[in-house]
């Protein structure tokens, strides 16, 4: 338990760590970055219900309604591609600077150590070849949370449709009894009518 605790905050130093070049070099380009991924992931729950929305207005017949419908289709659309341009843009861009200060500080560290003992540790070359094998992967620690980030957003999303789904099945439910029962009377006959007719819908099932 004790070795998991410490493998955990060792991995979220990393990552503040690392996470914190890119704010350094490019605070307000990784802070824009970071939006633009957040707003990535509302697009397409966004695009799914403006087809809805054009849809329901199809089968009404409503002219009004499906213009505006469009209208919130074209917008969430255009909202989409000028939202992924400038990701693009600040992703590379975040990416060149703090991969610039990644190498300047590894190149510090390693010309800081005096001496040259330690260039003959096997521990230490090892490390040192790790980290020049990973070296490109280190500065794409913003990317990788915007991915995080656009996931967490994603199943928020899913989580409160999946509430609303299952109080609508609920107030289905309800109204079915509702209707089978034939407006039972309040109080205890109420319930036991309500009971009954469920037992017997569940048992011919």
């Amino acid at each position: 338990m004790w070795e998991e605790g410490g493998r955990m905050r060792t991995w979220v130093r990393g990552f503040r760590v690392l996470l914190s070049f890119s704010f350094r070099v490019a605070p307000w380009q990784a802070a824009l970055f970071l939006l633009c991924g957040a707003v990535m992931s509302l697009i397409g729950p966004a695009m799914s219900v403006g087809a809805k929305l054009l849809v329901d207005a199809a089968v009404a017949g409503s002219l009004r309604r499906g213009l505006i419908a469009a209208a919130a289709l074209s917008l969430a659309s255009g909202v989409g591609l000028i939202n992924g341009l400038y990701y693009v843009d600040l992703l590379f861009s975040v990416v060149e600077k703090a991969g610039a200060a990644l190498d300047k500080r590894l190149m510090e560290l390693m010309g800081g150590i005096a001496g040259l003992a330690h260039h003959e540790r096997p521990d230490y070359l090892d490390r040192l070849e790790l980290l020049r094998e990973q070296r490109g992967q280190l500065a794409w620690m913003t990317n990788a949370t915007a991915g995080l980030l656009r996931v967490a957003i994603q199943l928020g999303l899913m989580h409160t449709f999946d509430d609303e789904g299952a109080d609508g099945a609920q107030g289905c439910c309800a109204w079915r009894d509702n209707r089978l029962v034939g407006r039972p009377k309040a109080g205890l006959k109420g319930s036991l009518a309500s009971s009954s007719v469920c037992g017997r819908r569940s048992h011919y099932r």
